[in-house]
């Protein structure tokens, strides 16, 4: 890599660049120390006041975009909407017998 991490990462937490040389100065076969790796982010995330919501970019993109088609879709048809019980008073109702001949 020929840039210097300390520029590449000049302007963001120190995280990223702590983790950026941390792998760069991994051996082939060594194995990543995943926990230290997470607990990393996982301290800059809360230094820097965000807490779990689980909404995720993605999911706002997602959400976004299918409002937006929505808006300039034409006009569905609307759909009847049945009580509760409809379906108790279609059973208890009685049934009328087709005759084919």
């Amino acid at each position: 890599m020929a840039t210097p991490v300390h520029e590449l990462c000049a302007g963001y937490p120190e995280a990223f660049a702590e983790y950026l040389n941390y792998c760069k100065n991994l051996q082939f076969e060594e194995i990543p120390d995943y926990n230290r790796l997470r607990q990393l982010f996982r301290q800059l995330f809360h230094v820097q006041g965000y807490s779990y919501d689980y909404v995720f970019d993605w999911n706002l993109l997602i959400t976004k975009r299918h409002h937006q088609i929505h808006q300039t879709a034409p006009p569905q048809p609307s759909i009847p909407i049945l009580p509760a019980n409809h379906a108790a008073n279609h059973l208890t109702q009685k049934t009328s017998r087709v005759l084919l001949d």
